[in-house]
């Protein structure tokens, strides 16, 4: 019985060993552009005609697929998004989904009215003499009244950027899979990192931007903006994060912060777990 009793206090330290300090890993995916057009930069990956520029930055967990677009002319620049997509493995998604956002802001406001209250009494005291006197008592009545304003906006199909200026559009995120491999270690050790590369024809990623514009009154021009995961990299949370004290016009300050050591706009990343009595080692 006693044995018993050993064996299950043994189990349970196992099982909160394993579970309440799970170690963190990270997957990085880099991405290339299949086109020379795209120019890496220290912020972005950019492209650019004599109309506009578009700008990535797909550093984001899942990896963001933002993209600003500059008009760079003085004439009005429109883009449709009604005719352009994103496109992952082959499969397209709408940027146009024909939306309705809606936004409600209210206010409320609570008042108290007192009034004052009187009774005429005559009675005894405790000594047996007969008193009369008025009983007075504060009467409070509450008062709440609430207003709601609700307005609703449709989404726009086409997008207008006025000459010299700029706008984000937001959507989707490219990928939010792990990728497993035989030749890619799972769980590498604390300074190790596990990495496999990849070309446009065995790529697992392949996405793409479907864009139409026009400068104008001018016809439309598409753009096709196509990219492909050419590194897979696993590593360990300390590999990943780093250490480094914060400056600012010259002055170190005192504590440390974190900061990502593989950051770059044509990465993004996965984070991971370890969890349980896990033992795939790819």
């Amino acid at each position: 019985m006693v044995v018993m009793k050993e064996m299950v206090v043994f189990s349970l330290f196992v099982f909160f060993l394993f579970t309440s300090c799970s170690p963190v890993y990270y997957q990085v995916f880099e991405a290339e552009p299949t086109t020379e057009d795209i120019i890496k930069q220290t912020n972005a990956l950019v492209y650019e005609d004599e109309n506009c520029r578009i700008s990535y930055d797909f550093w984001d967990e899942y990896g963001d697929m933002s993209f600003r677009v500059v008009n760079k002319t003085e004439q009005m620049l429109y883009l449709d998004l009604g005719k352009s997509f994103f496109v992952l493995n082959g499969r397209a998604y709408d940027y146009y989904q024909q939306r309705v956002f809606s936004f409600t802001s209210g206010t409320s406001v609570s008042s108290t009215k007192g009034a004052l209250a009187s009774k005429s009494l005559t009675g005894m005291d405790y000594t047996g003499w007969l008193l009369s006197g008025t009983l007075s008592s504060q009467v409070a009545t509450a008062m709440a009244a609430s207003k709601s304003n609700s307005v609703s906006i449709i989404e726009k199909q086409i997008i207008c950027i006025p000459a010299q200026t700029s706008k984000k559009i937001s959507e989707f995120s490219i990928y939010d899979s792990r990728i497993r491999d035989c030749d890619l270690l799972l769980f590498p050790k604390r300074k190790e990192v596990s990495t496999i590369k990849f070309t446009i024809d065995n790529s697992p990623v392949v996405f793409e931007n479907r864009l139409v514009y026009r400068m104008g009154d001018g016809p439309e021009q598409s753009l096709i903006h196509r990219f492909f995961v050419s590194g897979i990299t696993n590593m360990h949370k300390n590999k990943f994060i780093g250490l480094k004290t914060e400056t600012f016009c010259g002055q170190e300050g005192v504590n440390e912060k974190e900061y990502f050591r593989y950051s770059s706009p044509d990465k993004f990343y996965i984070s991971y777990e370890k969890t349980g009595l896990v033992n795939w080692k790819h």
